[in-house]
């Protein structure tokens, strides 16, 4: 058991260290199950580990949060990720003991996501500038809980593993919360970090590879058969055959949704920025990805029947993004302090988006709608 090495054990340290002074009952019940996870770990016993750990998570991922006790939300996750460093026990624990902390984790993150949701994108996603401290503290410790739970998923089934499958089906089919996920998990880095003791827990130390997988699960969303997971059942039989009714708007809609989440998020800048020194395939995948997503098959008359509402909904999707675009394209930096775009044109990535532009027509202005109309259609 190494202390100092072990992320589990340096978060579970970070909660007793706090001073308990005037502390919120609930933190006093975080530092009695950190304890409990420190008591288990000297024991040795995995599945007492994992029992302990669980309980910690569980304790602080409940809404709503202060600026200590999103820290402690962050530093309980962290433990859970540390769960698959051999540095805990000496050995690494089982992949089934970590799988059902997670499994068990998940009913409370739905209950966790909203408000992190709602905070970040009120404080604009760390690109606000003047947010007083306590702000500043929240935004990095809600952000860095969320990327050290997709860091503990990832570890669990492994970054090679880590599919766009997995990532839906993680989050619950919740297209806005993957997106807070990708963006949280892309720009921790480069956060502006108040001063705190959780500094040296905020970033888990494989972040590159986290990122990496991330963005390739992320852009493999537009699959068919994550378009379709709604209205397929899990288990098909094998040689039997299943129709899927009116898949066109079934496409529409799905496309959709991931252009809002991947524009009310900020995220194309994001995308773009990571794919350019990436590996070709990934350079291909963002282009697909942001094909689908533009929707051009809209623009072709007879090609959709029915479901008026809804499709006026995907034309303003698609519009929206495609101003989103329009302004990275034409702007000489984009305001997440990513590099020089201009100079960027030449990459096939910017080749392909600046002649998608020119070919697909403007949105028709009787597609008008507000976008909170438009998450409610979707």
């Amino acid at each position: 058991m190494d202390v100092t090495r072990s992320t589990t054990l340096r978060a579970v340290a970070f909660i007793l260290g706090e001073d308990p002074a005037g502390s919120e009952p609930e933190c006093l019940r975080l530092r009695e199950s950190a304890a409990q996870v420190r008591a288990a770990a000297a024991a040795g016993r995995e599945a007492d580990v994992a029992a302990a750990v669980f309980r910690l998570a569980q304790q602080s991922l409940v809404p709503p949060f202060s600026a200590d006790s999103a820290e402690f939300a962050a530093a309980a996750c962290a433990a859970v990720a540390g769960l698959s460093e051999p540095d805990l026990l000496g050995k690494e624990i089982g992949r089934s003991h970590i799988l059902r902390v997670l499994e068990e984790l998940a009913r409370h993150v739905e209950t966790y996501q909203p408000f992190v949701f709602s905070f970040l994108s009120r404080t604009g996603y760390g690109r606000i500038a003047g947010l007083d401290e306590v702000a500043r503290r929240m935004q990095a410790a809600l952000s860095s809980s969320s990327v050290w739970l997709l860091a503990a998923f990832c570890r669990a089934v492994g970054f090679r593993c880590f599919s766009s499958e997995i990532l839906w089906e993680w989050a619950n089919g919740d297209p806005l919360f993957i997106a807070l996920l990708v963006r949280n998990t892309l720009t921790l880095e480069a956060l502006s970090l108040p001063e705190t003791p959780l500094q040296s827990l905020l970033i888990p130390k494989d972040l590159k590879a986290l990122q990496t997988a991330v963005l390739q699960a992320f852009l493999g969303l537009t699959r068919p058969d994550i378009a379709f997971a709604e209205v397929i059942p899990r288990r098909v039989e094998p040689h039997g055959t299943l129709e899927v009714p009116a898949p066109a708007l079934q496409f529409a809609r799905h496309w959709s949704r991931l252009a809002v989440a991947t524009t009310e998020t900020g995220l194309v800048p994001l995308l773009l920025t990571a794919t350019e020194g990436a590996v070709y395939e990934t350079k291909l995948l963002l282009s697909a990805f942001l094909g689908r997503l533009l929707n051009a098959a809209l623009q072709d008359p007879g090609v959709h029947e029915g479901g008026e509402e809804l499709l006026q909904a995907c034309h303003v999707a698609a519009a929206h993004l495609r101003d989103v675009l329009n302004h990275v394209c034409h702007a000489d930096r984009w305001d997440d302090g990513c590099d020089c775009i201009a100079a960027r044109h030449e990459s096939t990535i910017w080749t392909w988006v600046s002649q998608a532009l020119m070919i697909l027509p403007a949105c028709d202005c009787r597609y008008a709608m507000h976008m909170a109309q438009v998450n409610h259609v979707l």
